[in-house]
């Protein structure tokens, strides 16, 4: 083979061989590094023990890292909120917020941003958003950004935890913070809170074993 063979034979290996195997390799070991990256985040931002909150604890825990950044935060009626769980205030910022907690499985509709888009007539604020321990579906993201709707979903909540290092934990609320009541939806009693042979804790019908009904506490 001449010495200009070599050399095309060379040129043709590293541009179709050698090059595009080094990129691959590279974006496999750079895109493991990014998931580690991101796990230690959420094993920092005790994400795991939002998913397991209620509604209520949720909300509270959004009230200390709202005020952790300097807002003022009020709670609306729960029984008759017109599309927002908190308003945040600071300065000149008045902000209407839809408190999604949801299942890992479940992510947030549209409804969730028709909701607090709806509420800022009312409440006449300047501002509208979303924060969830999950994901927004397309759609809801769509319609999100038409209407000017800050959302905070899972990666954002947790980059935001890790940056607010706040001082009461997610860990903190639960323990502290009892769940919402709520009757049960076979007989109509009480529901209290039990725990399994896990550890686990779950709502169970106060009338048991009249009534065996039982709930997730983060349903």
């Amino acid at each position: 083979m001449s010495e200009f063979g070599i050399i095309k034979y060379l040129l043709f290996f590293l541009v179709f061989v050698a090059i595009p195997f080094i990129f691959k390799v590279s974006s496999k070991i750079y895109k493991q590094l990014k998931e580690r990256q991101y796990l230690k985040k959420l094993s920092q931002s005790d994400i795991k023990d939002i998913d397991k909150m209620d509604g209520l604890q949720f909300e509270i825990y959004l009230k200390v890292l709202l005020k952790e950044l300097g807002y003022r935060v009020k709670e609306t009626k729960s029984t008759q909120d017109f599309g927002a769980d908190l308003i945040a205030l600071k300065g000149n910022e008045k902000i209407s917020i839809q408190a999604k907690r949801y299942g890992y499985k479940n992510k947030v509709g549209v409804d969730a941003i028709q909701q607090v888009y709806s509420s800022i007539p009312y409440y006449k604020t300047n501002k509208a958003w979303v924060i969830t321990n999950n994901y927004l579906t397309k759609n809801a993201h769509k319609l999100a950004d038409v209407c000017n709707v800050i959302v905070h979903d899972r990666i954002k909540l947790v980059n935001w935890i890790e940056k607010i290092n706040p001082t009461v934990t997610a860990r903190n609320i639960r323990n502290t913070v009892p769940p919402k009541e709520r009757k049960c939806l076979s007989c109509g009693e009480v529901m209290i809170i039990r725990t399994n042979q896990n550890s686990q804790q779950f709502f169970g019908c106060s009338r048991f074993p009249k009534c065996k009904h039982t709930e997730s506490i983060n349903s």
